[in-house]
């Protein structure tokens, strides 16, 4: 545990594949803060079984994520995580694109578990398409969607999900939870 604060991460690319268990990460352990997260793709993002997470693991702040890009696809279990686990906040999330879509058992997922609070999440694109859902290692199914918990004990607040779209799509056991 430092003090020292985290740095930033700022991608520019034509597209973004993060598959086989690959990702990015933005996290402060100690007082330290967390660092801006950049993620800016002319083309598409695809994660595969791969991740984005920025978390606040004590009690710094946590990062803030933007991700701008014409078509965003999550699949085969991918996550996009916003955490706060003690007393530091979550960062804000903000994801632009032409499309958005959650796929088989993938999710973006905002959660505190003490006393930390999340930060705020903004999701704008023309098309938002979640389906499906996978089974976990416990062959318990995961949804595709949007979730935001507090964990049992937490003190923290949640946080309010802004979606802007033309077309919402949910089909075969998708939530917003």
């Amino acid at each position: 545990k430092g003090s020292g604060s985290a740095g930033s991460i700022d991608v520019q690319a034509d597209s973004l594949a993060i598959t086989g268990s690959s990702g990015i990460r933005n996290s402060t352990k100690g007082s330290g803060n967390g660092g801006q997260v950049n993620l800016n793709i002319t083309h598409t993002l695809t994660a595969s079984d791969g991740w984005i997470s920025c978390s606040a693991l004590d009690a710094g702040e946590g990062s803030s994520l933007q991700i701008k890009a014409r078509d965003i696809t999550l699949s085969n279990m991918s996550n996009i995580y916003m955490s706060a686990y003690n007393e530091g906040n979550a960062g804000n999330l903000v994801i632009e694109s032409d499309s958005l879509d959650i796929l088989g058992g993938s999710r973006i997922i905002m959660d505190v578990w003490q006393t930390g609070c999340l930060g705020e999440v903004i999701i704008d694109s023309d098309i938002i398409r979640m389906t499906g859902f996978a089974l976990d290692d416990d062959n318990s199914p995961v949804r595709s969607g949007l979730s935001s918990q507090i964990g049992n004990m937490a003190t923290g607040h949640g946080t309010t999900l802004q979606i802007t779209t033309d077309s919402l799509e949910m089909n075969d056991g998708a939530i917003i939870d």
